[in-house]
């Protein structure tokens, strides 16, 4: 059994072959790690016909899919934005979003491509037969007790199943050594970046988690005992820029300066100063303006909210966090 034999590739193909036969945009969510870059190559490779993007400004054809690593690059709701604007009749796209987090923000629902997305496909991680397939690929000299040990550790996140299968030697530890060892944290740390700001039914969804919240990784499972997640961050903005917490309404309204940070920190992990500067005053305003400015304005947010606060990071710059 081969690559094109796994059930979550047949689900994505199928899902594929549909949006191209009705010519309807659709949207694929998915969590860094779970492999979905690889799947959609392996996929162009039987289809050629259908164009991959992975950056600004490329040329349109009949069927699109765009890749544009939503948890690295915060300009890639833009660029998609751009890129269905400009599509001609018939030219179409399956659109995917690899932070889970902003398909729920006011930022995407309102924008030009979600208003053009009707349907939406979950890219999970893999089940056990899956995964099996996968480690095998990796390293087929694997012995399968080997290989069902890596599926109830990985719980079929393929970054996972990856280390694992490298590194079989490692199963040999208790789940505890393994999740407390930097090699494992480096190789969690994005996803469980965006993990975070995810919610349980999405996470649920993606195949994370099970319906009681239970991770089905073993060895996410231990790191989230070890290192547990910071609460999901639940602010709301308004057109008007009223704004709630925790859906509760505040007694203020942000400014458009302050609007955009939270909107940035709500898709991201942090925000540096320059970053700040450069909403507030455009670009490369950091040069121009002093620390106290920027400091002012976050102070000033602060005190608008009641229920987070933006943490300062040394060398790196805020966190939104709970107070």
């Amino acid at each position: 059994m081969g690559f094109y034999s796994q059930k979550l590739y047949q689900k994505l193909a199928a899902a594929l072959n549909e949006s191209i036969k009705k010519k309807a945009n659709f949207l694929i969510v998915t969590l860094p790690g779970l492999g979905i870059t690889y799947f959609v190559k392996k996929y162009l490779e039987k289809n050629k016909e259908v164009n991959y993007l992975n950056e600004a400004d490329g040329d349109l054809a009949e069927y699109n899919i765009l890749d544009l690593d939503f948890d690295k690059n915060e300009k890639a709701l833009s660029i998609a934005n751009e890129y269905f604007k400009k599509a001609k009749l018939g030219q179409k796209f399956a659109l995917i979003i690899n932070t889970p987090r902003l398909v729920e923000t006011d930022e995407y629902q309102k924008s030009f491509a979600a208003s053009h997305l009707y349907s939406t496909f979950y890219f999970q991680a893999r089940e056990r037969a899956d995964a099996n397939i996968f480690a095998r690929e990796i390293s087929p000299e694997l012995k399968q007790k080997e290989i069902d040990l890596i599926y109830k550790y990985s719980g079929g996140i393929g970054r996972i199943i990856k280390y694992l299968s490298l590194a079989p030697q490692t199963l040999a530890k208790t789940p505890k050594e393994t999740a407390s060892s930097p090699d494992f944290k480096r190789v969690i740390n994005h996803t469980i970046t965006i993990l975070a700001q995810s919610s349980p039914p999405v996470l649920n969804k993606l195949g994370i988690i099970n319906k009681k919240g239970e991770c089905i990784s073993l060895l996410l499972a231990k790191y989230l005992q070890l290192y547990p997640l910071p609460a999901v961050i639940r602010i709301k903005i308004n057109p008007d820029l009223s704004f709630e917490e925790n859906e509760q309404g505040g007694t203020c309204k942000l400014t458009k300066t302050e609007a955009e940070v939270i909107c940035h920190l709500l898709t991201s992990p942090a925000i540096t100063r320059e970053q700040v500067a450069d909403f507030k005053w455009g670009k490369d305003g950091y040069d121009k303006f002093s620390d106290w400015a920027i400091n002012q304005t976050i102070s000033r947010l602060n005190n608008k909210l009641k229920h987070y606060q933006l943490k300062s990071i040394p060398k790196v710059g805020y966190q939104i966090v709970g107070k």
